[in-house]
């Protein structure tokens, strides 16, 4: 009903109690003035009465015409508070309207510039990794150059061994021809000059193993600082992300209860629903106020014609009945208007209390406010201590700079120290390699195109740089990105916070218009506070970010550094094996000259032209002394000047004629030598051939080593696996014995109990059901288990086969070996024997080692079988696991014998005897036990559950090690651990030698030298400049005159007697 039409009802119900007023004090006037009888005059003790009652209901009138008023003013009150409320929520509707399709928008720009971010993140990273490859290519093209220059020099070794064979080859000549010893001194000069040369080529090179060692031992230091200094920085990303993880916890704590705040503005929504019924229950109320209007009006009425019947009752006391029912009528029309008063006031009282309600709900908010307002500002200080980390984190960034720029100037002094060192090797080579022309262009075009390398890198640096930066506007754009993303969160946010602003104004409508503002301010600042610790965690987020980059940058120098300490230590390793290869063809030189000597005293008619060759040798020393002299100033202005290098190119190209002369004389020389060449040719093969067998014996050793190991171990687990089986066994026998024993007693209570052992069977369905469950698992892990120890039964099988096959292989080398070690003895047998006693020697050395290596052949074939036997213990680990397997099927059919008997226990549940059942106390403690039986019955099959479990990690790792035994059967190159084998044996050298006593290899292999060193392989291992064939000779010698005092007794006595003769002697 509209307020208009409900003011004019109240208006009409006024004018008629006006007009009832009015006729009423008509009546009272006209009753005064009219003259009175005795017999229609009323008694006054009755009229005043009567007036008195009309009194009272005119203060009643006015009591509800005032109670209507206040009614009315509070619906006004309210219809104008609704529709305030009304607008301010369709006003608030359009604001999130709004903002909702703003950040639509602003979210489907960002995913378009995202993507667009991403299609130029992959165009980037493929031209990265085209770059890349170039960088490889380069790389490669280096790595090739480097090879072709390590090809170059030792190309200009050869040269250089051929010129010092030349050399040695006319101290040869100046010795046998004794007319021309004023030449001897002169080449003596020459010997003492290449000697020193070599000398200081082997100080140099021990200098610069000494400088590279160092240098890798600074870089290595210094690696170990920056992964020091990683590992700090790693702990110190640990606890920033920790620190982020927590202010996410608290960004979480603060959203739930923002969330619980909303679901309490949910709560009082619905009682402002409440309210609203209540408010549309008032408007149906009033009807029946008009309904009581009217009904005043009627009573107005009944009062009008009330007087009009007093009026008649003064006329005649004969109409007194009627008026004292009228009065009976209107006191209840009363007391009806007093009970409706008293439920309007009823009303006013709920809605007071509903409204303290309110109050007091708005009061928590407040408190909320308060606490989110507190959290706030332990949030900023967490963030001052987060800004304070992150200054921390910035100095130990600039601390990290400073130590890259240590890094990277220590980086460029090694490598100008690498290239002086490479520059001063490079121009000593050319000192001893004066007339290699070709090697120096080889070495220029090197340059040049170490010099083009170096200006493509140059180029591609500033792209490279380039692409830096477009990384970093990258990395900055999706940062950006990130902070628009953070802001549509903000805005989502803002927007649940605008709806919660809406349904607390909602819930408060009697408090509106008083506490809006200040709520909407509190929310305002509460929501900046929030977009300010996005902002900061996003910041936060982009700093991690960065630092994760640096140390991406920082590890990519560590493994820069690596990478180069690799490169030194291939280059050290180079040097060493360029060492070794010239004190190889030292000595190969040595050997050819010894057998020259031997060829030039039984060649006298060539003393003539070899003292020629000896005159040109020495006039091409001298050119060679010039030729040197030309190429160390060459050297010295080529790190100086590109124009001095070409003017010593040209010298060099004109001493190629003298050389081109020389090396037709030297290849003169080799026709007359070419059998000392093809014989040191076929010792050099034999010495490859040994050297191939001895890396074979020593991977068979330590592969034999390697099986030996993995067996024991694989016997202590099959030792344990055992144990742990009879154990299960042991267990399950016991939990057998015991099931049986609580069946049986169980069989003898549950027929009493079926019942309460229901609840019991559907619990033992389940165990059952798992234990089977688990039971085939640890059936399929066994049968995996053993199929896998089949496959490397198998596989053993197979490399036992491998083996036999190899062995007997290298005994048909052995016999190979043996055949040309009967041929190269008959040869020596024709030729002189003193000349060739060295090489003799050395045959019978390496005849030993290849009888040594037969030996441990046989130890490889012994490893074989020790192979079959640890195939057929791998075998009786099957075994042991099928009996374990086995063992389990008797656990399950323990419990199928179980189930059975609950299955039966069931039976008697359907068919309960006739005796009476036990009491409820005997009942419950049965069912008590039968409770702990299962309990038990489920700890056990728990426990068997994990031993399946430990025998399955068992098998696992019995697997493991088979694999670790299988690479290192197949590994190629195994460890050097030691050397040869040492001979376990004697009588395996099946030797022809009729000086068998004195025999330094027999001695060996049978075991009757002891502690015995010879002299001869000391003096062997030893570098000798020239002259090493001589004292591997003598000591070689001296080592059979100690066997043969070993051997023999009696002359060890003799000699001991003619020493002390000698003293006694002496001392006369």
């Amino acid at each position: 009903m509209p307020p208009a039409s409900k003011e004019a009802a109240y208006r009409a119900g006024l004018q008629k109690l006006e007009e009832f007023k009015a006729k009423k004090a008509a009546g009272r006037r006209s009753s005064a003035g009219s003259p009175g009888s005795s017999n229609t005059a009323t008694p006054p003790s009755r009229a005043a009465r009567f007036e008195s009652e009309l009194e009272q209901l005119q203060k009643q009138l006015e009591e509800v015409e005032q109670s209507n008023e206040e009614l009315e003013d509070a619906n006004t009150q309210l219809e104008a508070r609704v529709l305030q409320a009304d607008r301010q929520r369709q006003e608030l509707q359009q604001r999130l309207d709004d903002s909702a399709s703003g950040s639509q928008a602003e979210v489907s720009q960002l995913r378009t510039e995202l993507q667009e971010q991403q299609d130029a993140n992959s165009s980037l990273t493929a031209q990265i990794q085209k770059l890349e490859s170039s960088c490889n290519t380069l790389k490669a093209s280096a790595v090739d150059a480097s090879e072709e220059r390590d090809e170059a020099l030792a190309s200009l070794d050869a040269r250089d061994e051929r010129i010092r064979l030349l050399q040695s080859q006319a101290e040869q000549a100046s010795r046998l021809e004794q007319q021309v010893q004023d030449k001897e001194a002169e080449l003596g000069e020459l010997q003492s000059t290449a000697q020193r040369l070599r000398l200081e080529l082997e100080a140099q090179l021990s200098s610069r193993d000494a400088q590279i060692s160092a240098v890798a031992s600074g870089r290595q230091q210094e690696l170990d600082r920056v992964q020091s200094d990683l590992r700090e920085r790693d702990a110190q990303m640990a606890a920033l992300a920790e620190s982020q993880g927590r202010m996410a916890q608290q960004y979480d704590a603060v959203s739930q209860e923002l969330q619980e705040a909303r679901q309490e503005v949910t709560r009082i929504l619905q009682e402002s629903e409440l309210k609203d019924t209540y408010i549309q229950d008032l408007e149906k109320m009033l009807p029946e106020l008009e309904s009581l209007g009217e009904k005043l009006a009627a009573e107005q009425e009944a009062k009008a014609a009330l007087e009009q019947q007093v009026a008649s009752l003064q006329a005649g006391q004969q109409d007194s009945a009627a008026s004292a029912t009228a009065q009976t009528q209107l006191q209840q029309e009363l007391e009806e208007l007093r009970a409706e008063n008293a439920n309007l006031y009823d009303a006013a009282a709920t809605s007071r209390q509903e409204k303290d309600v309110h109050l007091e709900n708005m009061q928590g908010l407040r408190d909320q406010l308060d606490s989110a307002r507190t959290q706030q500002e332990s949030l900023e200080g967490r963030l001052d201590s987060m800004v304070q980390a992150k200054a921390g984190t910035e100095q130990q960034l600039l601390d990290l700079q400073a130590l890259h720029a240590q890094l990277q100037e220590q980086l460029e002094t090694v490598d100008s120290e690498q290239a002086a060192v490479s520059q001063h090797l490079r121009g000593q080579l050319d000192d001893a390699q004066a007339g290699q022309a070709n090697a120096v262009a080889q070495a220029a075009t090197l340059q040049q195109d170490k010099e083009s390398m170096t200006a493509d890198l140059e180029k591609l640096l500033p792209q490279l740089e380039e692409l830096m930066r477009s990384n970093a506007e990258l990395e900055e754009r999706s940062s950006q990105l990130q902070n628009d993303s953070a802001a549509a969160g903000m805005a989502a946010a803002e927007r649940s916070a605008m709806q919660q602003q809406l349904d607390q104004q909602l819930q408060a409508v009697q408090q509106l218009e008083a506490e809006i503002g200040p709520l909407r301010q509190a929310n305002a600042q509460l929501q900046q506070q929030l977009q300010d610790v996005q902002q900061a965690s996003s910041g936060e987020l982009q700093r991690l970010q960065e630092m994760q980059a640096e140390r991406e940058s920082l590890q990519q120098q560590v493994e820069a550094l690596s990478f180069a300490q690799q490169e030194s230590a291939h280059e050290v390793q180079d040097l060493h094996r360029e060492r070794d290869h010239l004190q190889g063809q030292v000595a190969s030189l040595e050997a050819a000259r010894t057998a020259v000597e031997c060829q030039m005293s039984q060649q006298g008619d060539l003393a003539e032209r070899l003292a020629q060759q000896a005159e040109a040798a020495a006039v091409m020393e001298q050119q060679l002394d010039s030729s040197r002299a030309e190429s160390s100033q060459a050297a010295q202005t080529l790190a100086r000047e590109q124009q001095e290098k070409e003017g010593y190119m040209r010298d060099l190209e004109e001493l190629i004629p003298q050389l081109e002369t020389t090396m037709r004389e030297k290849a003169e020389l080799e026709q007359e030598l070419a059998s000392a060449k093809r014989a040191a040719q076929a010792l050099e093969q034999q010495s490859a051939l040994h050297r191939e067998l001895e890396d074979a014996l020593m991977r068979t050793t330590s592969a034999q080593e390697a099986l030996q190991a993995d067996t024991a171990s694989l016997q202590a687990e099959n030792a344990r696996l055992e144990q742990a089986l009879q154990a299960a066994q042991r267990e399950a026998s016991q939990a057998q014995e015991a099931d049986r024993a609580q069946q049986a007693q169980q069989a003898q209570r549950w027929q009493q109990e079926a019942r309460q052992l229901q609840e019991a069977l559907l619990l033992e369905q389940q165990h059952r059901a798992t234990a089977e469950s688990r039971a085939d698992e640890a059936a399929s892990g066994t049968a995996a288990a053993q199929a896998a120890v089949e496959q490397r039964a198998g596989h053993l099988q197979q490399q036992v086969h491998a083996l036999s096959a190899e062995a007997s292989a290298l005994r048909a080398e052995r016999g190979r070996l043996q055949e040309a070690n009967e041929v190269l003895r008959t040869q020596v047998q024709a030729s002189s024997a003193e000349a060739h006693q060295g090489e003799v020697q050395d045959l019978k050395a390496r005849l030993q080692q290849a009888e040594e290596r037969a030996e441990s052949l046989g130890d490889r074939v012994r490893g074989a079988d020790t192979l079959r036997l640890r195939m057929a213990d791998l075998e009786a680990a099957a075994a042991s696991t099928a009996q374990w397997q086995e063992a389990y099927q008797d656990l399950q059919r323990q419990l199928q014998g179980a189930q059975a008997q609950l299955r039966n226990h069931q039976a008697h549940h359907h068919h309960p005897p006739q005796s009476p059942g036990p009491s409820d106390a005997a009942v419950n403690a049965r069912l008590r036990e039968a409770q702990q039986h299962a309990a038990e019955h489920e700890r056990r099959a728990n426990a068997a559950q994990a031993q399946v479990q430990g025998l399955v990690a068992e098998l696992e790792s019995m697997r493991r090690r088979m694999a670790d035994l299988d690479a290192a059967s197949s590994s190629p190159h195994p460890t050097r651990v030691g050397g040869i084998a040492p001979a376990r044996s004697g009588a395996l050298t099946n030797k022809k030698n009729e000086d068998a006593d004195y025999d330094i290899e027999a001695v060996m292999l049978t075991g009757g030298g002891g502690g015995f060193v010879p002299l001869a392989g000391v003096m062997r291992g030893a570098v000798f400049p020239l002259c090493k064939g001589p004292f591997v000779g003598i000591a070689h010698q001296l080592d059979r005159v100690a066997i043969m005092l070993n051997q023999r007794a009696g002359l060890r006595a003799g000699v001991m007697l003619y020493v002390l003769l000698l003293h006694v002697l002496a001392i006369l």
